[in-house]
């Protein structure tokens, strides 16, 4: 222990979330009776984690001085849920053996995430085997309970290893069995089952995969054909047959089938429900017509075989498609569009199938969907641009738009959600500042102020912690801020017209 330095903190046990910022101020000390210079380290730490506001201090005989201490672990998997012991080493340039040392411990929270991937999503078979691939993206391990469930509940589910642990920032492969009740005769039996995946560590939500089996029946259509009309050729005669064919048992004939609606938006977890409705020739509805649903990608939207009942499970867009059982007539299909699930609640929904410009109350040039006003145009803005990026979308939200309107341009972050499937239309030229979407977090200023970073080119600062984690949920997500009509000038504030993300 050395005689002529101290050293003391404001605390030695420090408490952090991974991706966030803990700080502490030291005290250094000169106890001697000369002017020392005193170096500053720190040991037991990844350099890339702190920063010290000063490394190397002179100070008089009996003066004393502060340092600030920033610690900022990435939130990765790399940063472990555990204790870190490190220690502040305080040495005089003078005499290398006049140290002194302060210890501390930095605990780091827990942080919970995984990834799911389940292949092949279709397969044909009494049983299949399926590789279920589970990622632990967080800092601690996760163990999982899994669950296999289909509509009809007429499969069972076999998983190796039926609990798996998996250890941070590993990657581990379960395989799953999955069997499906085999028809006695007649059309295939298509089950589609959800498989899921429960953490039992952290308060984190399941997450599933959707798959498609398709079982054959155990005698072939063909053979039930072939030995009923065997039969009815012995007993009845060919000609009795015929008849028979053609006036009783002639399925009725299909003139036109129609799928209703043609275009659905859900967010993730909603559901919807299609219909299918089958017309002869004289337009009479056919109620008796059985129809087989299917969904080109069960990961992004289920669809119920039977029912027509959709579920929305990830952000994306699948065709639906409804056949007509034992019918050669044309499958009809819907699209299915699932939106994201909205990192703000602060938001205009609107048709994009409606847009058009309009005339405001206080006669200023809108876009409007003849219900809702979507954006406000002023003299000089890009309206082509403008058009185009509003119909692509369905909703434009907000995030820190209840700040005061004094610190609005510098804390409103304005996104859009929602794709319309409309196709073409580019923004052009583009006005896009692409940042490091790894490295975004956030920090609290001195002012009381949060600023969203990723340490270069994006800099947005928020007027609430809770507006803070919002935005770095949506810029996480992104990689790019772009603008329509950035060079607008109103008065002497310049402006954006409008934000979007890419």
């Amino acid at each position: 222990m050395a005689e002529t330095i101290r050293v003391a903190a404001e605390q030695n046990t420090l408490e952090v979330n991974a991706g966030e910022a803990v700080d502490t101020v030291i005290t250094v000390q000169n106890l001697s009776a000369a002017v020392g210079v005193f170096t500053i380290d720190l040991e037991g730490l990844d350099a890339a984690w702190y920063s010290l506001s000063s490394n190397s201090v002179s100070l008089f005989p009996g003066d004393s001085t502060t340092t600030t201490l920033v610690i900022v672990p990435p939130r990765t998997s790399t940063s472990l849920a555990k204790d870190y012991p490190f220690t502040i080493r305080v040495s005089s340039q003078r005499d290398e053996e006049d140290v002194e040392t302060l210890p501390f411990t930095l605990k780091m929270n827990a942080f919970y995430d995984f990834l799911l991937d389940y292949q092949p999503q279709r397969a044909r078979g009494a049983s299949a085997v399926h590789t279920l691939t589970l990622s632990n993206t967080g800092n601690a391990k996760l163990a999982f309970g899994m669950e296999g469930r289909d509509t009809d509940g007429l499969c069972s589910f076999e998983f190796e290893p039926e609990a798996p642990t998996v250890a941070p920032g590993e990657t581990i492969e379960v395989a799953v069995t999955a069997k499906g009740k085999r028809p006695l005769r007649g059309m295939p039996a298509l089950y589609q089952y959800e498989i899921t995946a429960t953490p039992s560590d952290g308060e984190m939500d399941a997450k599933s995969s959707f798959a498609q089996l398709e079982v054959p029946p155990r005698i072939p259509g063909w053979t039930v054909r072939v030995v009923t009309l065997s039969v009815i050729a012995v007993i009845i005669g060919v000609g009795v047959y015929l008849a028979l064919n053609r006036f009783l048992w002639a399925p009725i004939e299909v003139a036109e089938l129609n799928v209703a609606p043609l275009r659905v938006a859900l967010t993730e977890g909603e559901s919807s429900q299609l219909s299918a409705v089958a017309k002869d020739g004289d337009g009479n509805r056919l109620p008796d017509q059985p129809v087989a649903w299917t969904t080109s990608d069960p990961s992004v939207a289920f669809v119920s075989a039977t029912g027509g009942q959709v579920r929305a499970i990830a952000p994306g867009t699948v065709v639906i498609t409804a056949t007509l059982v034992d019918q050669e007539f044309e499958p009809r299909s819907a699209t299915v569009t699932v939106l994201p699930t909205v990192v703000s609640t602060d938001c205009v929904r609107y048709d994009p199938a409606s847009v058009k410009f309009g005339v405001s109350g206080d006669s200023r040039l809108v876009i409007t969907d003849g219900i809702n006003d979507i954006l406000t145009l002023s003299v000089g803005d890009d309206q082509v641009n403008a058009m185009t990026l509003v119909s692509r979308h369905n909703g434009r939200c907000f995030i820190g738009r209840d700040a005061p309107v004094s610190e609005r341009e510098a804390s409103e972050i304005e996104f859009w959600i929602g794709s319309s499937g409309v196709e073409g239309g580019e923004i052009s030229p583009e006005d896009c500042e692409a940042y490091n979407a790894s490295n975004t977090q956030i920090r609290s200023t001195s002012t009381g102020d949060w600023i969203l970073t990723d340490g270069s080119t994006l800099l947005i600062r928020m007027d609430s912690q809770e507006d803070a984690q919002a935005a770095l949920q949506l810029a996480s997500r992104q990689s790019s801020r772009c603008f329509v009509s950035r060079s607008f000038v109103e008065g002497s504030q310049a402006g954006y017209l409008t934000q979007y993300w890419e």
